[in-house]
């Protein structure tokens, strides 16, 4: 299912759930899933002493009926604990150019913190053109009958025919408050960032990512009745592979 170059891994299986995730501890990985084609993107960055956060996107085949593989998160190889902050399995109906109707199922949650944890059908609409631009709408209903959508958008824009500039921006939305996976009621946050990529090949992309977030009504109350920053900025480095 994967090819890795060098490292020791850790396989993680997550109990009742679809989830099989491997993370090493070399920046330089491949991760070559069976669905992958064309739009396979793997991003990888460290954050903090001893987190790597990744990003992968498959899709397969490049016909009007495919199935995409999405997840994110992080992992602290120190302790060996981390967050899945999404894995979704869809089914795609490709209706125009750039643009798939997507029915799918999810799994959100952390492991090592104790049994934190939901899974979720999920209803979206994606537009995807590799160089341009990107656009994630989701709405989840988990299995204990929650509601919540998210929503992300991203744009290319070239300085020159090597450096590129992505600006990003992201939202969560949810009907109530949902503690087991730190989702409060109503707008959770808003997450501005910017990621300066230079243009090695077409397949690798080194990049730099300065972000920022702001926690909002509920989710800020939730953070700072833990002792929690309501806003957070980040920077890190890593590398995009496509194939």
């Amino acid at each position: 299912l994967c090819s890795v170059l060098g490292g020791n891994g850790i396989i993680m299986f997550y109990k009742n759930s679809v989830y099989l995730a491997i993370i090493y501890k070399l920046v330089l990985i491949s991760f070559s899933m069976v669905l992958a084609d064309e739009l396979k993107e793997y991003k990888l960055l460290p954050k903090g002493k001893n987190k790597l956060l990744y990003e992968v996107t498959s899709v397969f085949p490049e016909t009007t009926n495919r199935f995409w593989l999405e997840t994110e998160g992080f992992h602290n190889y120190g302790n060996g604990k981390g967050e899945v902050e999404r894995l979704d399995v869809f089914y795609g109906y490709h209706f125009h150019k750039h643009w798939d109707f997507r029915l799918g199922y999810g799994f959100k949650g952390s492991y090592g913190y104790g049994k934190k944890s939901r899974r979720m059908l999920i209803l979206g609409v994606k537009g995807l053109d590799v160089y341009k631009f990107e656009i994630d709408f989701n709405l989840r209903k988990t299995t204990k009958g929650e509601y919540y959508s998210d929503f992300e958008f991203e744009y290319n824009i070239p300085l020159n025919k090597k450096l590129i500039l992505q600006p990003r921006i992201t939202t969560i939305f949810s009907n109530k408050r949902i503690e087991n996976v730190d989702i409060g009621k109503g707008f959770n946050d808003i997450t501005f960032l910017f990621m300066l990529f230079y243009k090695y090949s077409d397949k690798i992309a080194p990049y730099v990512m300065v972000s920022q977030k702001y926690l909002l009504g509920d989710r800020k109350n939730m953070a700072q009745d833990e002792g929690k920053k309501t806003s957070i900025t980040d920077f890190s480095f890593g590398i995009r592979f496509r194939f």
